[in-house]
């Protein structure tokens, strides 16, 4: 195969730190047709109570134990439990019960598809 062609058929993606209120998300890849993210949740902090109106999400646990509300309905994460999908437009927020790691696989991301109805909340433990 011809080296060049290789090249144009890969990309080398830059991973994305930010830090949350709850913890911090790495953005593995956020393209026009996907969104990867490893979420770290820390213990006692919360996600805010949010929808997006386009994007829907996938969330698996890879370490820890969370709760997912979505929609005022409490779902239980833990380590190689169900995957939890959530539909555009329904409302949902995070909790670490313990320190956790989640990986989120969506359709992509755009801070302007973000609709708060409570702030973020920092852990009580410091």
């Amino acid at each position: 195969m011809n080296i060049s062609l290789l090249r144009r058929k890969v990309i080398k993606e830059t991973v994305k730190e930010v830090k949350k209120a709850w913890g911090r998300e790495l953005i593995i890849v956020n393209c026009d047709k996907y969104c990867g993210k490893l979420l770290y949740l820390d213990r006692g902090a919360e996600s805010s109570y949010h929808k997006h109106i386009n994007k829907q999400e996938t969330f698996f646990c890879l370490e820890g134990q969370a709760a997912l509300i979505i929609e005022g309905k409490d779902y239980m994460l833990n380590p190689y439990s169900r995957p939890k999908t959530i539909l555009p437009g329904a409302l949902h927020s995070f909790m670490g019960l313990t320190s956790a790691v989640i990986i989120e696989f969506s359709t992509p991301h755009d801070d302007s598809d973000v609709y708060r109805v409570t702030q973020s909340r920092t852990s009580s433990n410091g």
